[in-house]
This record gives structure tokens, sequence and C-alpha cells, in this order.
């Protein structure tokens, strides 16, 4: 008689166990999922080649690393579309945008000034970017 109760315990408490288990998978890989889908965790760019602080834009092919500046294509993307992507990324990391001239887009970090220069060529973008120095006044 005591055997069997012994017996019939330890299935409960078995059934408790892999009960517990499921539940805390389940709400687990719930959680995950949650944060994958609600983007909590953002985007990671690499780095462009030279500059540290800039992001690479996720498309970017040919990158050619010059003494003073990057330079690399975006296919099918816009010189709209390259900006705003560097204008959002770059106030992420405390960059602001301070001034345009044609092409060239001036953003400043502090006591850091950089240009990033966005053409339309062919079925893409060719992106500049250099550090500059503003000229002092007088």
């Amino acid at each position: 008689m005591h055997y069997k109760f012994a017996k019939r315990t330890f299935h409960k408490f078995f059934i408790i166990f892999l009960f517990v288990i499921f539940v805390f998978s389940f709400v687990a890989f719930h959680l995950a999922g949650c944060r994958s889908i609600t983007g909590s965790q953002p985007p990671r760019y690499k780095s462009t080649p030279g500059y540290p602080q800039v992001p690479l834009h996720p498309r970017a092919v040919d990158v050619k690393q010059h003494p003073d500046y990057t330079k690399y294509f975006v296919p099918s993307e816009s010189d709209l579309q390259v900006i705003e992507f560097f204008t959002r990324e770059l106030a992420k990391r405390g960059w602001r945008k301070v001034d345009r001239m044609g092409t060239g887009h001036f953003y400043r970090k502090g006591e850091k000034y950089i240009v990033i220069t966005a053409r339309n060529i062919r079925n893409g973008t060719e992106v500049g970017i250099a550090e500059y120095t503003p000229p002092r006044e007088p």
C-alpha cells in the first residue's frame, strides 16, 4: 500500500514539474518573439571604414577608403533616401545636421564635423564621407 502511494505521488509531482517547465518555456519564447516583432532592439549597422562613428549604409557596395575620404555606391536608392538614412542614424548617435550645400550635407558632433555627399548616378547613389574643418571667423 505504501508503495502505491509513493508511486502516485511521484507521478503527480512529475506531471506538475513538466507543466511548470512547459509554461515557463512558452512564456520565455513568447516574450522573445514579442521583443523581435516590436523592434525594441535597434538595428546595428557596421561603421564606415575610416569613420567609426558613421554608420555604413546597409546596401553599400564597392567601398573604397582613400586617405581623406571614403566613397561607396548604394544601388537602387535615391540620394534623398540615402541622406534620410544618414540623418536618422547620425541623430541617434548625437550628430546634428548643420548645413547643406549642393550635394553636400554637413553634420556636427561636438567639435567634429563631417560632410556626406550623395549623388544620383546610373541605378543608385554614390556616397562620399569626409571630415572637414569649418572656416574660422575673424
